[in-house]
């Protein structure tokens, strides 16, 4: 997952593609996941974050059962992670927010995921 962010205090989804493919559960199905979050600017402030959690998807509800997310270190406090279950997009939502500067992101995901019809 990636994106780009410029704005202070706004929260940005990231995207598989970058742009808005957005990380979809199907219908039965429960997942477990472990995200770890890289930001950087291009004066070198960097941030490290780890969230992990478990979510489900029953008929047309999708349901955040529980997660956590800490920074593992940073330049900046005001950089910031979350996670939450996104209903209207049947979607875990990874958000980064930063403090103005132009910042990178990227995330890798790693899932289990098992279904019951």
């Amino acid at each position: 997952m990636r994106r780009s962010t410029t704005s202070t205090g706004v929260w940005y989804d990231l995207y598989l593609d970058g742009y808005n493919d957005r990380l979809t559960l199907a219908d039965g199905r429960t997942l477990t996941f472990d995200i770890l979050v890289a930001g950087r600017t291009s004066a070198g402030e960097s941030g490290g974050y780890r969230c992990y959690g478990v979510i489900e998807r029953v008929v047309d509800t999708t349901t955040l059962l529980g997660s956590s997310c800490q920074a593992l270190g940073e330049d900046d406090i005001a950089w910031d992670v979350r996670v939450f279950a996104d209903n209207s997009s049947m979607a875990l939502s990874v958000q980064v927010m930063g403090n103005g500067e132009t910042i990178r992101w990227v995330a890798t995901v790693r899932t289990t995921e098992v279904s019951y019809p």
